[in-house]
């Protein structure tokens, strides 16, 4: 058989397709109705960029199958059955930059997951049964530009959780259990322009939990359990341009709204 052929047996769950792989960059699986993926699938395949197998039925990933695909820069596994992942899955995709884990239905992540992806850009964890991110887990993840996680059932973040993604830009955090910030959960951040908290149970914001984020340009409260709010905690946010409140439980709204007029930002209540 020539060398440029291999077989990839179980791809599809009953079927064995024969292809030329050593030249292909971009392999599109979604929508298939994979149940899984054979460990060896894409031994080889050390060209490609781009891989799909979103709107599947995987359940589990072999701890080796994405190792070799060292020249890999975007992963979409998202909208499987995800209950795991191994902690060497990722290992070896140094150029990956856009990673998506949504909707599935993993529960914890080890902390050295993340640890090879030092050129990840946007990661995608929102969708899934998480209560817990730990301390480290993004702490060689520093190029990170948009991160994910709403939609899970994280009640807190350990202090400076984020402190080493300095460029981070996107942080989407509602729908989740929160009840509380302190000063230390954002620290760091100071290239982030957009800040989603909403839907989420939060009815207590210390005053300096903003002060760090100088770049903000929007951050999303609504929908929580706040009664009172110092808006002094924004006084330092020159760039913040909309701020959502709406749907809380405030007492006196119209001193708070009043002591925006003089500024450009856009409160909604």
């Amino acid at each position: 058989m020539n060398s440029k052929k291999k077989f990839i047996e179980h791809i599809f769950r009953f079927q064995m397709i024969e292809l030329d792989l050593n030249d292909l960059k971009h392999l599109f699986l979604a929508w298939t109705s994979l149940n899984g993926v054979h460990p060896c699938a894409f031994t080889d395949m050390i060209c490609l960029e781009k891989l799909y197998l979103y709107r599947n039925q995987i359940e589990s990933i072999s701890p080796t199958t994405f190792n070799c695909l060292v020249n890999l820069n975007e992963l979409d596994l998202s909208f499987n059955k995800l209950h795991t992942l191994s902690v060497t899955t990722f290992n070896g995709l140094l150029k990956l930059r856009v990673l998506r884990l949504d909707s599935n239905q993993i529960k914890t992540i080890d902390v050295n997951l993340f640890r090879d992806l030092h050129n990840l850009e946007s990661l995608d964890l929102s969708g899934n049964l998480i209560e817990y991110v730990e301390l480290k887990l993004f702490d060689n993840t520093a190029k990170l530009k948009h991160l994910y996680l709403d939609s899970n059932r994280i009640k807190v973040f350990e202090k400076a959780t984020f402190h080493q993604l300095n460029n981070l830009e996107k942080l989407e955090l509602s729908y989740n259990q929160l009840t509380s910030l302190d000063s230390f959960t954002f620290i760091g951040l100071n290239r982030l322009e957009e800040l989603c908290l909403d839907h989420n149970l939060i009815g207590s914001i210390e005053p300096t939990t903003f002060s760090a984020l100088i770049s903000l340009k929007e951050i999303r409260l609504d929908n929580n359990r706040l009664e009172t709010i110092d808006s002094s905690m924004f006084r330092l946010l020159i760039n913040l341009k909309e701020l959502y409140l709406w749907n809380n439980s405030f007492i006196y709204r119209e001193p708070f709204a009043a002591s925006f007029l003089h500024k450009s930002i856009h409160v909604r209540f």
